[in-house]
């Protein structure tokens, strides 16, 4: 593992120069070390980790006097720490860097599968990203020798730090997790829309992230009966002037916690507005009198929202959207 990283990094060059949806990870990097000697991309890493070292001292001193002190405010007062520093060939945020440094050294051991929790270090690039996945877990099989090789991904929890607008970038993530998820053979997905927090991108609550894992490599590889799933949109029909929404593992219904939100709902201008929410039973209908012929839903589109629907499983039901 290692933190904060694009998945990038944990493939071979030729699965990103060979594809052209996921090329510029290349070539941006060798735009970056253009003319640069070996020695020189090595000074230019050290002395950034000399600089790093320093200002992470500073910073801990900032917040013993202030808790709250913002990151954005820590970069006023110490300068720009411009993390991860220098992309070259020493940095281990580098495309490449850590499958040729760590999942090269280990492959083909013997593994059962694996538990993969990556997204939001690509989110500047999120309409490639299910290509850079897939690609990822194509390589990984190859490697191991074995195409079906279980791979369940996390998909990527709420959350937008205070001082950005939501971008909406998180939710093509979530999306393209989804998408592997639904089009490669032997994966699982982990929803963990409820676990996000605001303003802070670790997780606190990472008890039940563990167990939807352990859920889904449960009912997925191990084959034991267990509720690994929570609610996952399947189908539309318009009718009485709005949609009504069918969705798997709602068999039940849902659980609401406080007031059911979160909907959203549009016409052919794909304007979205908050929309109306009646459950009945497995379904949900939503509907707008601000949309008079309504085309489009979409659930908890944001990079950050409250998190209030789920099945009996506690489980969320998984953001989507229909337009695509």
């Amino acid at each position: 593992n290692w933190g904060g990283t694009s998945a990038s990094a944990w493939v071979d060059r030729p699965t990103l120069e060979n594809n052209a949806e996921i090329r510029s990870y290349i070539d941006e990097y060798e735009k970056r070390i253009e003319g640069k000697t070996v020695e020189e991309q090595i000074k230019e890493y050290r002395d950034y980790q000399k600089f790093e070292r320093v200002w992470d001292k500073k910073y801990g001193e900032l917040l013993q006097k202030d808790p709250t002190m913002s990151w954005e405010k820590a970069n006023e007062i110490l300068g720009d720490k411009n993390w991860p520093g220098p992309i070259n060939c020493v940095n281990p945020f580098r495309p490449t860097g850590l499958f040729e440094t760590m999942v090269s050294r280990v492959c083909p051991y013997t593994i059962k599968g694996f538990l993969y929790y990556q997204g939001e270090s690509d989110d500047h690039k999120p309409d490639s990203y299910y290509t850079l996945l897939t690609s990822l877990i194509k390589l990984w099989r190859e490697k191991w020798g074995d195409d079906e090789l279980p791979f369940i991904i996390v998909q990527l929890p709420m959350f937008k730090y205070a001082a950005d607008p939501d971008y909406k970038h998180w939710c093509k993530i979530r999306e393209a997790q989804m998408r592997a998820y639904k089009t490669v053979k032997n994966t699982g997905i982990a929803v963990i829309s409820d676990c996000g927090e605001f303003n802070e991108i670790h997780p606190k609550n990472k008890v039940p992230v563990g167990e939807r894992l352990c859920l889904q490599a449960e009912k997925l590889f191990y084959g034991m009966d267990v509720k690994a799933f929570g609610p996952i949109y399947k189908s539309l029909e318009y009718k009485n002037g709005g949609i009504e929404l069918s969705f798997d593992n709602a068999e039940n219904g849902f659980v609401v916690k406080g007031e059911a939100q979160g909907f959203e709902i549009a016409g052919k201008d794909e304007e979205f507005v908050k929309a109306d929410i009646t459950i009945n039973g497995s379904k949900i209908f939503i509907k707008s009198d601000a949309v008079e012929k309504p085309l489009y839903a979409r659930y908890n589109w944001f990079n950050y929202c409250e998190v209030t629907i789920f099945n009996e499983t506690g489980i969320p039901l998984a953001p989507f959207r229909t337009e695509k």
